[in-house]
């Protein structure tokens, strides 16, 4: 059965002058505006398109054009298919450099991930700052799971297999905050749960203070949104992980468990009778193999993971409540990302955290 589309109507508060976006809503402004910087920003003469900038679907947090330049003299590194990944608004600078700022640590350490060109923090052309870097080409995981179901095995173990690879990154060379993660995220429930009224989360909340593990002896570089629509399969086979907004530092616990609750609780849309078949039988198989050949290269804590679990649930939750009260631009998000929240979607995450911890949660 298909979820309904929303459960509240979120509330749309206005925004100061200069908060609010201005992002051209036509791809034919966009060229002429990044086209017109970049001339200026490269220094190269009879610059222009070998392919216009167009719109990609998706992202919560970003616009996405794909384009490809041309010109004499084009440095190698401009010369192939990119993309221009502009944030929602003015408020995601901070958020747009560290992204830039990861994309280089990876890009360093040989991690496959899009190689980073440019960041952007003046928000005058597009409403918010921007990013240009390599555009992947290639399909999502996912679509090749669902394609290739005889490789069912295959493709959660290639999954852990760049995961764990992340975990072993040197976490010390890692840009951004070294405090400590869970300290950092269960302020921000709190904050969230104060300042939007989220009353219904609050026992999970006193839940996963009690229950807090200690600090992990080492941290490790994470992702916390590794699943296999941020996984790209390029033509040559090999996986390239996309969308690097929430990277931080963490227990390596905290991004496994994200990964497993996002591939056992939250509904996916079957696009045809194929995937209404494929995706109930190959789920719980997916989520079960992939920690399997997690396990197998890296060691895990039973009782870390359960704690992770749950706490990725109640962060989901949090984010959508907090989108619902104030609107997906309050957490720097697009006002499409509201799609998202589903009747479904809080209703599997609220019994996820239940069957974890035993505590009801609610929006």
């Amino acid at each position: 059965m298909v979820a309904e589309r929303r459960r509240y109507a979120p509330t749309r508060p206005e925004y100061p002058s200069h908060l609010r976006p201005a992002l051209p809503e036509r791809a034919a402004e966009v060229a002429e505006r990044l086209l017109a910087y970049l001339q200026s920003r490269l220094g190269v003469p009879g610059l222009g398109y070998a392919a216009p900038p167009a719109a990609v679907a998706g992202g919560l947090e970003t616009y996405l054009y794909t384009f490809r330049l041309r010109g004499p003299g084009l440095p190698a590194a401009w010369d192939r298919p990119l993309v221009l990944r502009i944030h929602a608004d003015r408020r995601g600078q901070a958020r747009a450099r560290h992204e830039f700022e990861v994309h280089q640590f990876l890009a360093r350490h040989g991690y496959p991930a899009p190689a980073p060109l440019l960041y952007e923090e003046a928000c005058d052309l597009f409403g918010g700052p921007f990013l240009l870097m390599e555009q992947v080409t290639g399909q999502p995981l996912l679509r090749a799971m669902l394609a290739q179901p005889w490789y069912m095995l295959y493709f959660p173990a290639q999954m852990a297999e760049a995961h764990a690879r992340l975990h072993a990154l040197p976490a010390a060379e890692f840009p951004g905050t070294h405090d400590s993660f869970l300290r950092r995220r269960l302020a921000e429930l709190q904050a969230a749960i104060v300042d939007h009224d989220l009353r219904g989360l609050a026992p999970g909340l006193a839940w996963l203070e009690a229950h807090a593990p200690a600090e992990p002896a080492e941290l490790s570089v994470v992702h916390l949104d590794y699943h296999p629509l941020n996984l790209i399969e390029r033509d040559d086979g090999r996986l390239t992980v996309l969308d690097w907004t929430y990277a931080d530092l963490s227990d390596p616990h905290a991004d496994v468990a994200t990964t497993v609750m996002l591939l056992d609780a939250i509904p996916l849309l079957p696009r045809n009778w194929w995937e209404w078949l494929a995706i109930p039988v190959g789920r719980p198989i997916q989520s079960w193999w992939y920690l399997h050949a997690y396990r197998r290269l890296r060691p895990l804590d039973e009782a870390r993971l359960q704690y992770y679990l749950a706490w990725s649930a109640l962060n989901h939750l949090s984010r959508y409540g907090r989108w619902l009260r104030a609107g997906p631009r309050a957490c720097d998000c697009k006002e499409s990302a509201i799609e998202q929240v589903t009747t479904g979607r809080l209703d599997a995450l609220a019994r996820y955290f239940r069957r974890r911890t035993g505590v009801a949660v609610n929006l």
